[in-house]
């Protein structure tokens, strides 16, 4: 695993950036709020723009050294760039921009095998104003790819798509993680969105790193709070309760949870997003009660944030549920406490963005 150290600082008239980090997680969400400053901070580490002072390193290799005045132009970094508005060549078809990434490869076998794991195949002699949002991304993660990167790097990827288009690319982001076996940087002002695809997470605000770790960790520090956090779980429809008006999905070791119908076909994989303040603690199951939901757990840990408490509570998947400070009291709430979750099955949201079903 190739990893990623920097600290540097960048300086220009009307915005500056000061990052510092050490990344070496197949997948890093960098996270932050629209102008924090997170493509400014890609374009440095791609070499699209020089910083101030400081350094990057990219495995072994410096890339970038003030002290010595040292830069490695782009094309030298072996870093592959996904844009926010994928900048394909207008002129050329599919297949000569995927010619144009791979060119110093001149690999026919590997230009067939990525546009195979893009299904590209039907697209290759399309130029890039005849396709969809979602295709153009499609072509962007595939050029990437075949660039040979040590490193890629995706600057919002599902900007500008509408949500069927979004359900349709979050697949591919999945083939193009598991098929790199090199680092991801995923870049997103939408922190559920990243969640989707990884829990280690760089924040930048206002033009500097602020922090870097697991969501937990992060979560505990304070560095990020339950407001803007949700529960994303990875989960496979079982089935349709139509008559219940319900579908059935299940957590890798099994567990189901109920939410409202959703057009998908049984063993598609889906993201749900459940907030923590969506959520109620019991110490047992409730009879005679609407909520369908009721999901035994043991709390891991607390997280006091003063007014409110975070309880982390594993269920088979992990989640993090809102309680106040008397609560805590009142259920003896500590690591090791079994509890029962209960959520409704309106409080899933399908973050895949599917239609309802009829």
């Amino acid at each position: 695993m190739t990893a990623l150290e920097f600290e540097f600082e960048m300086s220009g008239a009307n915005f500056s950036l000061s990052a510092s980090a050490k990344l070496d997680a197949p997948v890093t969400g960098v996270f932050g709020p629209s102008g924090a400053g997170k493509s400014t901070f890609l374009n440095c580490l791609a070499g699209l723009a020089r910083p101030t002072s400081g350094y990057i390193r990219i495995g072994d290799e410096l890339v970038f050294d003030s002290k010595t005045n040292h830069f490695t132009p782009p094309h030298q970094r072996g870093v592959g760039f996904v844009f926010q508005d994928r900048r394909l060549f207008p002129h050329l078809n599919v297949k000569s921009n995927l010619r144009f990434a791979n060119r110093a490869a001149a690999s026919e076998s590997k230009l067939k095998e990525v546009a195979d794991l893009f299904e590209l195949a039907p697209l290759l002699d399309r130029r890039p104003a005849t396709l969809s949002g979602g295709e153009q991304q499609r072509v962007a993660l595939a050029r990437a790819l075949l660039s040979n990167p040590r490193i890629l790097l995706l600057d919002e990827p599902l900007v500008g798509l509408d949500h069927a288009l979004r359900a349709q690319i979050i697949p591919y982001l999945k083939r193009l993680r598991e098929a790199t076996g090199v680092p991801l940087l995923y870049v997103s002002h939408d922190l559920s969105e990243i969640l989707q695809q990884t829990r280690q997470l760089l924040l930048i605000e206002s033009g500097r790193t602020t922090a870097s770790g697991d969501l937990l960790s992060l979560v505990q520090s304070g560095k990020i709070t339950h407001g803007n956090l949700d529960n994303v779980l990875p989960l496979k429809l079982d089935h349709h309760d139509t008559e219940a008006g319900l579908s059935l999905l299940a957590t890798k070791s099994k567990t189901q949870i109920a939410g409202s119908l959703v057009a998908a076909e049984p063993g598609q994989q889906l993201h749900v997003g459940l907030r923590p303040e969506d959520i109620v603690l019991a110490l047992d199951r409730v009879d005679a009660i609407s909520t369908r939901n009721q999901l035994p757990g043991e709390v891991r840990t607390l997280i006091n944030e003063g007014a409110r408490v975070l309880a982390l509570v594993d269920v088979g998947v992990e989640l993090l549920v809102e309680v106040s400070p008397s609560a805590v009291q009142e259920l003896d709430l500590k690591a090791g406490r079994q509890v029962v979750c209960l959520f409704k099955a309106n409080a899933l949201r399908y973050l895949d963005s599917l239609p309802a079903a009829k």
